[in-house]
């Protein structure tokens, strides 16, 4: 879907890889970027580690836009996997 996208110039593409399996990355040949699961986790047991000043939830914004890979004709983020417990920043 992504290389049919480019290819055809139909737009701007952020491919979003939701795939418990998580290899969406590979795939398109580009280095596999932090996933939202992986920075909630990260955040969650490191809440002291937060900046004076900004709120959680701005944290947790900024830290996934950083995790955004650009690529050259297309951006990817990356989810995490399912499995395991559910972490739930609060």
């Amino acid at each position: 879907m992504v290389a049919y996208i480019i290819k055809r110039e139909l737009g701007s593409v952020l491919a979003i890889d939701a795939d418990p399996n998580s290899c969406l990355a590979d795939n398109l040949d580009v280095a596999k970027p932090e996933t939202i699961v992986g920075i909630c986790e990260e955040i969650s047991k490191n809440l002291s580690k937060i900046p004076a000043g900004v709120t959680k939830d701005r944290f947790i914004e900024m830290r996934i836009q950083e995790a955004i890979n650009e690529a050259k004709d297309f951006d990817l983020l990356v989810m995490g996997r399912p499995e395991g417990r559910v972490v739930i920043v609060t």
